[in-house]
């Protein structure tokens, strides 16, 4: 009787597939690590994933500071996932394929410009779609995702992981 549970474990966990993050970076390529200025003002979860992000830029040599050489945003959403983002005939986010349960999709979004002209030095968005996770479980590995190629941007890729 006590292996019933057991079993309908591995059977739930096999049904499962993995993780997909979707990943979508450009920027300039093979440079240094330099300084960051962040929003003073965010709140909620935006200021959580803000000093996630300035974290990993600390922890990838970059430096913060007031006289920063870049400037960083960060933009977070959790939407219904049988929903589909548009502008025009362009999908900013597409719907989730399967609809086994009432998914989420969450998005990050990092931009980092120069501050003395505005051109583009880093942009990347990761997102995922969840059934059960928190954005505030998915926030750390989103963070990861964006993040992983600065300084050497690849473009759209998906990055499986399993659960």
């Amino acid at each position: 009787m006590r292996s019933i549970p057991f079993v309908i474990a591995l059977f739930l966990a096999g049904c499962t597939g993995p993780i997909e993050t979707r990943v979508d970076s450009r920027g300039m390529t093979a440079v240094q690590p330099v300084s960051f200025a962040v929003d003073p003002m965010p709140v909620g979860l935006r200021l959580d994933a803000q000093n996630m992000v300035a974290k990993a830029l600390l922890g990838k040599g970059y430096s913060a500071g007031e006289m920063a050489k870049l400037s960083l945003q960060v933009t977070v959403s959790d939407r219904p996932a049988d929903l589909s983002l548009r502008a025009g005939s362009d999908v900013l986010a597409p719907a989730a394929g399967k609809k086994s349960c009432a998914k989420r999709e969450y998005r990050l979004g990092i931009m980092l410009t120069e501050i003395a002209n505005g051109s583009l030095y880093y942009q990347s968005h990761a997102a995922e779609y969840h059934c059960k996770q928190t954005i505030q479980q998915a926030l750390p590995i989103l963070v990861d995702a964006a993040l992983k190629d600065i300084g050497a941007p690849r473009g759209s890729y998906i990055v499986k992981r399993r659960r």
